[in-house]
């Protein structure tokens, strides 16, 4: 269990912005998810998901910026 739980805490936030990314998925239907494995840390869990791909959003835009075109 040890090693599943360092897996999914490895990976789990690619995959959710995966999910969140995909046209038939939502952030509304992470929280859903959440809603139904942990209802006391749904809210928690979902602004820290949406934190990160803001986050990501933000590199990637900073990245591009910084590229020249000639």
């Amino acid at each position: 269990m040890e090693k599943s739980d360092k897996y999914w805490s490895e990976y789990g936030i690619i995959l959710s912005i995966a999910m969140i990314l995909d046209p038939q998925m939502t952030l509304e239907t992470l929280r859903f998810y959440f809603s139904k494995l942990d209802p006391s840390t749904c809210d928690e869990k979902t602004k820290y998901k949406k934190r990160k791909m803001y986050k990501l959003f933000e590199e990637y835009v900073s990245l591009r910026s910084n590229l020249s075109y000639a």
